[in-house]
């Protein structure tokens, strides 16, 4: 968490993040259910301190948008963070 949120302080924030109904970004009460926003996961206090909303996916299309920004997220961070001169 200290990394995303080093990465994030360096870049311009953005208004909104859209992610699936992992448990590591949302609780939700029972399975199938919709989320709880008001009892947060530590990524969704750290999202409502730098004021960015939180939207949960529910329609697998969605859930797949997310995964795919996700992964192309997490492999732009691996390349900036890959020291100078190293192999992918």
């Amino acid at each position: 968490m200290i990394e995303a949120t080093t990465t994030l302080t360096r870049a311009p924030l953005f208004s909104s993040l859209y992610s699936d109904r992992g448990s590591h970004y949302f609780t939700t009460p029972k399975a199938g259910e919709k989320v709880d926003k008001l009892n947060l996961t530590e990524v969704g206090r750290a999202l409502k301190q730098m004021g960015i909303e939180h939207i949960a996916a529910y329609s697998p299309e969605a859930r797949g948008l997310s995964e795919r920004a996700s992964r192309r997220t997490r492999d732009d961070c691996r390349k900036s963070w890959r020291a100078p001169g190293s192999r992918p």
